[in-house]
């Protein structure tokens, strides 16, 4: 932990209904962490993001799933059905790399708010996707 740098901490009262009791303040304190050194330079989020084509075999929708690292950490990961049935397992791929994006720039623009500037790289796997989105 020498090597680490406390950036901000944040403090947020979230109110929560306990049922007949009442409602209770829970505080949540959250840090961000972030290699020394690394502050004032430039920093990368790497996206990874990856589906599986007509996974779900009641309704043949495919699931995305995206993970967020930033300077070896994984900040977030997460997995969602996608809404749209995809027709293909390209298409698949590129709706989950879409999702992967607009977190990414979710987290680019907190990391902004926290003062650390970085920039965007996507990682997927597939060759369909990637020729879609380097289409101009």
């Amino acid at each position: 932990m020498n090597n680490l740098k406390l950036v901000t901490q944040i403090e947020e009262v979230v109110p929560v209904d306990i049922g007949i009791i009442g409602v209770v303040s829970i505080a949540f304190t959250a840090a961000l962490l972030v290699p020394r050194g690394h502050h004032d330079e430039d920093q990368e989020i790497v996206i990874w993001t990856d589906s599986d084509w007509a996974g779900d075999k009641a309704t043949r929708k495919s699931c995305s799933g995206v993970a967020i690292f930033s300077g070896g950490c994984v900040l977030m990961t997460t997995s969602r059905t996608q809404q749209l049935l995809a027709q293909s397992s390209g298409e698949a791929e590129l709706y989950a790399l879409t999702a992967g994006v607009a977190e990414g720039l979710l987290m680019k623009r907190l990391m902004s708010e926290l003062g650390v500037t970085c920039g965007l790289v996507n990682r997927v796997d597939s060759l369909a996707a990637k020729a879609w989105v380097s289409k101009k």
